[in-house]
């Protein structure tokens, strides 16, 4: 034997290699929690920023249709002489329609339209754009059914359409 060789015993080298092999599994476990902090951070990052486009565009949606009107000077108008008949005329010409909801791709709103239709029910798909908060614009696509004179088959379609699809605060608007 020479007095540089390094002599371990085998109950040195196991409790080496269990050593290391305890070593290496908790580098292992520390490098996988990092890893699934990293992922979740970014998966709420980008959660948070669908949210926040979402909360945009439900509040573009329920304030579409309700800007204030405007006041009309009394000494502008013209004073009506007959005011049953125009109120008539008024309720004949009345268009309505009904903004059902948002969708934030085209592919889920065309799937609603289809689910709609088979019901019978004419719905079409607006195009929206609107600027979220960094400056980036999101397209988004508004339903919405077709144009009704009556109010009261208006609703009784978007009956219809709120039992089978769950739908809440239909807006009914007139065009």
């Amino acid at each position: 034997m020479n007095k540089n060789d390094l002599i371990i015993t085998r109950r040195q080298a196991s409790f080496l290699s269990a050593g290391l092999l305890i070593l290496f599994t908790a580098f292992f476990i520390v490098g996988y929690i990092i890893g699934q902090r990293k992922a979740l951070n970014e998966f709420n990052d980008r959660l948070q920023d669908e949210s926040f486009s979402d909360r945009v565009r439900y509040s573009l949606y329920s304030s579409y249709g309700s800007s204030p009107m405007n006041e009309v000077d009394s000494s502008d108008s013209e004073v009506e002489l007959d005011p049953q008949s125009s109120e008539a005329q008024q309720k004949q010409n009345k268009i309505y329609s009904a903004q059902l909801f948002g969708c934030g791709t085209l592919k889920a709103a065309q799937a609603f339209v289809n689910r709609v239709k088979k019901l019978g029910i004419n719905t079409f798909i607006k195009e929206k754009k609107s600027k979220s908060a960094k400056g980036k614009i999101v397209r988004w696509y508004q339903l919405v059914t077709k144009d009704y004179d009556n109010k009261e088959d208006l609703q009784k379609d978007l009956d219809k359409i709120q039992i089978t699809e769950k739908l809440q605060q239909i807006k009914i608007i007139e065009v």
